[in-house]
Order: structure tokens, then C-alpha cells, then sequence
């Protein structure tokens, strides 16, 4: 039997119904379970991801560059997660109507 590992990301679950439904009801159940099995016998199990950069896996500029673009990738296209890259990193030395014009797109 093969077993992959697989992160979970639920957009919109908040408050008691978000809790309650999705993830006391489906979510942890299926964790408590042990994961899901598929016809042709895959396991997909929950992979609980370390927080990279915290405490003593400190990132570089890379890594943190790297890291920020991955998860802006999910929700921007690639000059849009670039821009606002760019943004993040020149905070301390823009005007704040600069960098929230540039974080919104203009």
C-alpha cells in the first residue's frame, strides 16, 4: 500500500460553524482515522508542516523570499505575488501610500 502525505487548506471556515463542520466533524475525524484509503489502495494521510523560519530554522532573504512566493503563488498570479514581494521587503523605506498601492495593485 503507498502512502502520500497532504496538507489540508480551507478557505472561508470560521466561527462555530466552520469549527463544529469542518473541522471537528470531517477534518479530524479523518485524521483520528488515520487518513483516507482510495480504490486503488493510496492512503492520504495529513502531513503536519514545521514552520520554517521560526525559532532556530531562521531563514535567509532566499529562503524568505522563496517561502513568501510559494503562498502568494496560491492566491496571485506571478507578477502580482512579485509586486507585493517587492512591497513587503521595501516597507520600512516607502510611504505607506506606496506600499499599499503597490500591495493593491496600482
Amino acid at each position: 500500500m503507498t502512502e502520500k502525505r497532504i496538507g489540508i487548506v480551507m478557505h472561508g471556515v470560521t466561527g462555530r460553524m466552520g469549527t463544529n463542520q469542518h473541522l471537528v466533524r470531517s477534518i479530524l475525524a479523518i485524521r483520528r482515522q488515520g487518513g483516507v484509503t482510495l480504490k486503488d489502495g493510496t492512503r492520504l494521510r495529513h502531513h503536519e508542516r514545521v514552520n520554517s523560519g521560526a525559532g532556530d530554522r531562521r531563514l535567509d532573504l532566499a529562503g524568505a523570499t522563496a517561502k513568501f512566493m510559494g503562498a502568494a503563488g496560491l492566491v496571485l498570479d506571478e507578477p502580482a505575488a512579485r509586486r507585493a514581494c517587492e512591497a513587503i521587503l521595501a516597507i520600512d523605506e516607502r510611504p505607506a501610500r506606496q506600499t499599499a498601492g503597490a500591495l493593491g495593485g496600482r
